[in-house]
């Protein structure tokens, strides 16, 4: 058996929940309902992924650590979260979905990037998260260089923009 409760508002603290059929007497059962301030996303990192999804985005801001059904919403789609705790101030973790978003003439496309930490409120931060078309690297030149590096490498393909604060070139495991 269940019934549905609007929350009344109150400044953040835990309160006593008890529910009456006769708008008198009223439960004793004293379960806990907690109120909590509206977090808010300040930063998301990294801001960008392919369409492809599978990208680790970590949220930093202010509040995540209250609730306990943490989601991410990445424009309609919503994702399971993950609260981390072991750094300075807590974060959420999520992975980014799959997107069949309609990218620009650019090959991308920006969408806002919200949480919960009660899987149903949402802030409204307006972080925004940018899918790319994932690159393909089709040339080399040269395609060679001496073994202790330094070789400047020209990469040609396509998807790769020029913008991109994180661009980074990885040979074998060497960054």
């Amino acid at each position: 058996e269940t019934i549905h409760c609007a929350a009344a508002p109150l400044a953040p603290q835990t309160a006593a929940l008890e529910v009456s059929l006769n708008a008198q007497q009223y439960t004793q059962s004293s379960v806990g309902y907690t109120y909590y301030a509206l977090p808010a996303v300040s930063l998301v990192s990294p801001d960008s992924g392919p369409t492809a999804g599978h990208t680790l985005v970590r949220m930093h801001g202010e509040g995540l650590e209250a609730g306990r059904e943490h989601r991410c919403s990445f424009g309609a789609t919503i994702v399971p979260a993950t609260l981390d705790s072991l750094g300075v101030s807590p974060t959420l973790l999520c992975l980014s979905p799959a997107s069949a978003v309609n990218l620009t003439s650019e090959g991308t496309r920006n969408i806002s990037l919200e949480v919960a930490i009660n899987s149903q409120d949402y802030t409204t931060s307006a972080v925004a998260f940018t899918y790319f078309e994932a690159p393909v690297v089709s040339e080399l030149l040269p395609p060679n260089g001496i073994f202790y590096g330094g070789t400047s490498v020209v990469v040609r393909g396509s998807g790769l923009l020029r913008t991109w604060a994180d661009l980074q070139c990885k040979f074998g495991n060497e960054i």
